[in-house]
């Protein structure tokens, strides 16, 4: 996405915001949301990960219970090395859908880059345990991420 359109359509957002009085996100139209997604998304494509993070943390306070809209946060958190931050999202999609492994595998992946290695590998753990058997990608990443973790001493 162009920087010049998506300057544009974010201070268009703003403007529409302050002429509400300051509408607070929770008040969001889902048109406002997926107007925002959309540009979350192109930023992400662009590997602006900074910009996105802070598009997709209004979107999680207007939609909480958002698969979606929480796994784009963490992703962008990670990806721009925020370590510790991105740990909140992910801890919140393993409560919100406790049977998908790989919300486990990236928390692991936050954790060991922030040092903590036994508390990684209690999560790759976990993420193992919901692994489904015919789940072998997933199962292979969290072996390897194991062996490579074991080793690191």
């Amino acid at each position: 996405m162009h920087p010049k359109i998506l300057d544009s359509a974010l201070e268009e957002i703003q403007k529409r915001l302050e002429n509400n009085n300051g509408i607070l996100p929770k008040d969001l139209k889902q048109e406002d949301i997926d107007t925002l997604y959309q540009l979350g998304f192109g930023l992400y494509q662009n590997n602006e990960f900074e910009r996105a993070e802070s598009i997709f943390r209004k979107i999680v306070v207007a939609k909480p219970l958002s698969l979606k809209y929480w796994n784009s946060f963490a992703i962008s958190l990670q990806l721009s090395k925020k370590y510790e931050e991105a740990l909140l999202p992910w801890s919140m999609l393993c409560i919100l859908d406790d049977t998908d492994p790989v919300y486990h595998i990236r928390a692991a992946e936050c954790l060991f880059s922030l040092g903590n290695r036994k508390k990684a590998l209690t999560a790759l753990e976990s993420a193992k345990i919901r692994t489904k058997k015919e789940d072998k990608e997933i199962m292979t990443e969290i072996n390897l991420l194991n062996s490579t973790w074991q080793e690191e001493n």
